[in-house]
């Protein structure tokens, strides 16, 4: 139930988004997810960029989710841990909330501290009795951690989008066999697509395969998230699409390109690996009976990839 309450307001924030605000999964996890929020204009945190983690419990939307702040902020309501003081994520938390509502609350409890429950006694104290030397120390740290982190960021962005934009130019060059990929939208390098035709010395013969390829920001330091969108029969993908395979885990190292991960899946196609499987069952039927395990995928591509 949580994990389907989760995807749901994930559809929702990427489909309606709340200002200045944005939240996501991090990696393939959905009940850890990382948050940004923009300091918001009417305050001293202007200009800075808040990261926040949203861990979600398992019997999420009945219990809250746990959200801290990872940057650091001058606030009488949030303390040296990230850990804040609001009560719709304590007592006054309700399942009809969503992440979207609580990220908006945030930035509500930006403009307006409440100092009579603060988790930080002694800003409170200077909230209420110096305003102006609040205002300027808060600023001051919103200087020296939330901008700080903007500009690095957008180095790291700028090096990722030159990365990025290389391997396209070397994928239209020198095109893998049986392999394409490029960005979806023109105006977007971080999200690509990519097709994989089935090998032929594989029940995937004669299959078109889709690939989603999301990029991080940190790229090529961080691997890209890459998953089916093409139902597959596979003891290393699953039914959310999501790939086994070790250089998209431990063993990724920025030396690697989207064409040779390409590759590899297509390697992953003849030659499974039963021994580190993501669906269990598939990889005993590939171990004990493979004509049985050819003749569902078979099957499978013929009524999904053809």
């Amino acid at each position: 139930m949580a994990l389907k309450r989760i995807n749901k307001e994930l559809l929702e924030l990427e489909k309606d988004p709340p200002a200045n605000c944005s939240a996501g999964p991090v990696n393939d996890d959905m009940f850890h997810w990382q948050a940004t929020i923009m300091g918001p204009g009417d305050s001293p945190f202007q200009g800075g960029v808040f990261f926040l983690s949203i861990h979600f419990p398992a019997d999420y939307p009945f219990k809250p989710p746990k959200i801290t702040f990872t940057t650091k902020i001058f606030h009488p309501n949030i303390n040296s841990n990230g850990a804040i003081c609001l009560d719709i994520l304590r007592s006054q938390w309700s399942p009809a909330l969503t992440i979207s509502k609580v990220l908006l609350s945030i930035c509500s409890l930006l403009c307006d501290p409440n100092p009579d429950d603060p988790l930080v006694p002694d800003i409170a104290r200077t909230y209420k009795t110096d305003k102006e030397k609040y205002n300027a120390t808060a600023r001051q740290w919103t200087q020296k951690y939330a901008i700080f982190k903007i500009n690095k960021n957008l180095d790291n962005l700028k090096m990722a989008l030159k990365r990025i934009s290389k391997e396209l130019q070397d994928l239209q060059r020198e095109p893998p066999a049986n392999v394409s990929a490029g960005p979806v939208q023109p105006n977007d390098m971080f999200n690509w697509q990519a097709t994989i035709l089935g090998p032929s010395d594989s029940p995937y013969q004669s299959g078109v395969f889709f690939l989603s390829i999301n990029f991080p920001t940190d790229y090529p330091f961080k691997p890209p998230k890459i998953t089916f969108t093409t139902k597959i029969y596979h003891p290393n993908i699953n039914s959310n699409g999501a790939i086994c395979l070790d250089i998209l885990r431990s063993n990724w190292s920025p030396a690697l390109t989207i064409s040779k991960v390409l590759l590899s899946i297509c390697s992953l196609l003849c030659d499974p690996n039963p021994d580190d499987p993501l669906v269990p069952e598939i990889a005993r039927q590939y171990k004990q009976d493979r004509e049985a395990y050819n003749t569902t995928a078979r099957q499978w591509t013929q009524k999904y990839a053809m």
